[in-house]
């Protein structure tokens, strides 16, 4: 472990256990990343495989990193011009949202929402903060400083719903903070979450755990999806687009299947023919 500055430290890529799916796109895109010595792969692909080495240094805890879903990436000193060369070389593996460009890699860090977050992986090395480093030592999911709002002393709904989703992620506690944050939680930051949990299948241990910390919106609810669906009443103008959340809508009947508007259409045009 070498000690880069006062803020974070690097590891090498080869002492980590790396996903599959991280190891296929370094491989598959490694003139793209010889080229760009400063594009690092940010959130969940950098940060799984460093919660699980450090649970390993520190607690001697075996733990298989967690797939990443999707891909972001960080462009550290780039360009908008290299920017948009990025989106384009890695178009279909990496979600055009997801590429970002950054001053410098402390500036970075120190953007990120939560400790655990402040986290970068190359194919050769892994950048990540002592603040980062810390959340796993006091096994504890803390925010980061500049997730704190001085004149409410507390951090914004959308963070702590955040930090929960890693917690659930990253099997790591919330502060008492995060859960002040999680329990009282609601509005739009609510359905927007939980709508996340169900794209990554954690929408029941999400459920449960606004419920443990007795959130009111929760509390009024018997499950997930009665809750997202009755968040979406009160807020119409989100959209449950995601594949896992119309399907159990489906099935609950609670909206129609497409495919069998779509026969009933068919059938009706072909009538109307004949």
């Amino acid at each position: 472990m070498k000690k880069i500055s006062g803020l974070y430290r690097t590891i090498p890529t080869s002492s980590l256990v790396v996903p599959r799916r991280t190891i296929n796109l370094f491989s598959r895109y490694k003139e793209v990343f010889d080229s760009y010595p400063n594009l690092w792969l940010t959130g969940g692909a950098a940060r799984s495989p460093f919660v699980s080495w450090a649970k390993q240094k520190l607690f001697r805890t075996r733990t298989t990193p967690e797939p990443p879903r999707d891909f972001d990436v960080v462009i550290i000193g780039g360009t908008l011009k290299d920017k948009a060369l990025i989106k384009n070389l890695l178009r279909g593996h990496v979600d055009p949202q997801g590429v970002s460009i950054e001053k410098s890699v402390s500036s970075y860090l120190s953007s990120r929402d939560v400790g655990v977050n402040e986290v970068l992986l190359r194919p050769e090395t892994l950048i990540f903060s002592t603040r980062a480093f810390r959340d796993i030592q006091h096994n504890q999911l803390n925010p980061a400083a500049t997730a704190y709002d001085p004149d409410y002393q507390d951090i914004p709904y959308r963070i702590g719903l955040r930090a929960l989703l890693f917690s659930l992620r990253e099997k790591l506690p919330l502060s008492p903070m995060i859960q002040d944050s999680v329990a009282s939680a609601k509005g739009f930051s609510l359905i927007l979450m939980l709508s996340k949990a169900f794209e990554t299948g954690l929408e029941d241990p999400f459920f449960r755990a606004l419920q443990r910390l007795k959130n009111p919106t929760a509390m009024a609810y018997d499950n997930p999806l009665e809750m997202i669906w009755g968040l979406q009443e009160d807020h119409p103008d989100f959209k449950l687009t995601g594949n896992r959340i119309q399907k159990k809508l489906i099935q609950e009947g609670l909206i129609p299947d497409p495919r069998e508007q779509y026969e009933y259409l068919l059938g009706n045009r072909k009538r109307w023919k004949n």
